[in-house]
């Protein structure tokens, strides 16, 4: 399966790496790999992920406040949302096509 970053959800991620690191040197870097993992068990079995508001599905990141919030469309994953849990839900959802 292909993964494909909604720009929006690719900003997120790096916002969020940068923070982590700004607060401890090399903690972006273990952020990064934690989504990457995420996104990893996404793709390999999107039906074992909640429904969480019209075909939009939620993994939550090992180890950090965050969850990826992804669709799939055939055999593409796209990434709509890397999210903090404190953020205002669904703040995201006029990123869906």
């Amino acid at each position: 399966m292909h993964v494909k970053f909604e720009e929006g959800a690719r900003a997120e991620l790096f916002e969020a790496a940068l923070r982590y690191d700004q607060q401890q040197l090399g903690l972006g870097d273990a952020f990064g790999q934690a989504v990457e993992r995420a996104v990893g068990k996404a793709a390999a079995d999107p039906s074992r992920f909640p429904i969480v508001i019209a075909g939009v599905k939620r993994c939550r990141v090992t180890r950090f406040p965050y969850c990826i919030y992804f669709q799939v469309t055939g055999d593409v994953l796209y990434v709509v949302a890397v999210a903090h849990h404190s953020r205002q839900p669904e703040y995201w959802k006029d990123r869906l096509s």
